[in-house]
């Protein structure tokens, strides 16, 4: 594993989501319990959003796979394209995008920018008033597993896609 993960080129690539941690269920329900993880974690991933809303759908529409793409255009900050693709009965794609940028050796920000889903919604950034960032924090990180946690410490476990040629 590189010493400087969060900087590191290994981050590049193709990257599908294995499994996500979350939150133990309380004893006591509470309405507000989802905006209160929401606003105290700094937001959901990318991932873990599309795999939420997605799985919630997922007798009607099929298997959902959550994939992220990380990329570094010359000259500009890391991009982050959060990927969920669904087969089955109806077939489409909706994707985030985000903006990282290293704070600490091991720390990311990140800020959502945009969404691309099909239909009427198409493509469109996300104005400025209505981005949002979080801390992310790479755990670790090699050729081929890559785990991450968000400021409240819920873990995300990507591995490297068969097909990326980025390594």
């Amino acid at each position: 594993p590189p010493p400087n993960p969060a900087t590191s080129p290994l981050l590049n690539g193709v990257w599908d989501l294995k499994a996500i941690g979350g939150y133990s269920t309380p004893k006591l329900s509470s309405p507000t319990r989802e905006i209160a993880l929401f606003l105290y974690s700094g937001g959901y991933s990318p991932a873990a959003f599309l795999l939420r809303v997605v799985s919630g759908l997922s007798p009607v529409l099929g298997s959902p796979h959550v994939s992220l793409s990380i990329t570094r255009p010359s000259g500009s900050a890391p991009r982050v394209t959060a990927s969920c693709a669904v087969s089955g009965a109806l077939s489409f794609s909706v994707s985030l995008k985000s903006d990282l940028s290293a704070q600490t050796p091991v720390r990311l920000s990140e800020t959502y920018v945009g969404v691309s889903a099909p239909g009427p919604l198409g493509d469109f950034d996300v104005p400025a008033a209505a981005r949002y960032s979080r801390s992310v924090y790479v755990t670790y990180l090699d050729d081929d597993v890559m785990v991450l946690r968000d400021a409240a410490g819920v873990p995300e476990v990507l591995a490297r896609s068969a097909g990326d040629g980025a390594r």
